[in-house]
């Protein structure tokens, strides 16, 4: 308990790591090899994974709220640089964004939409999240 919480800083995030440790070790504790006659080393390899995943998305949530400076600087990115960005993109990437990003269709029901395979929908929609990405923080 005290690793998970000494690594994540957040005493239910520990409880649950703690919780997900153990149901660990004991589905696979007739699979693993013990060393040394001493548990701690393999339960404190698998809380260590258990912790870098509950940092992943932790990171993956992570949210930052804008202070007053912030708030000028972001509201200068208006409709018409987003449409100046958009523009810069095909019609088809267009189109992907518009069901991808505006609709929050999947990848599956976008490619559905346009005949094409999510794959394809996934890796446009990636290139043209890097084009508005950049069309939008360098003006």
């Amino acid at each position: 308990m005290r690793y998970a919480w000494s690594r994540l800083g957040d005493r239910s995030q520990a409880e649950e790591i703690l919780q997900e440790t153990f149901l660990t070790a004991w589905s696979k504790i007739g699979s693993s090899r013990i060393v040394d006659q001493s548990l701690l080393p393999w339960i404190l390899a698998i809380c260590g994974n258990h912790v870098r995943n509950q940092a992943r998305r932790n990171a993956k949530s992570l949210t930052v709220p804008l202070t007053d400076q912030d708030a000028p600087s972001r509201a200068t990115v208006g409709f018409s640089a987003i449409e100046d960005a958009l523009e810069q993109l095909s019609p088809l990437d267009r189109q992907i964004c518009e069901l991808c990003l505006g609709e929050g269709l999947t990848y599956q029901e976008a490619a559905d939409q346009i005949q094409a395979t999510p794959a394809s929908i996934r890796n446009r929609l990636h290139r043209a999240r890097a084009i508005l990405r950049a069309a939008l923080t360098n003006d």
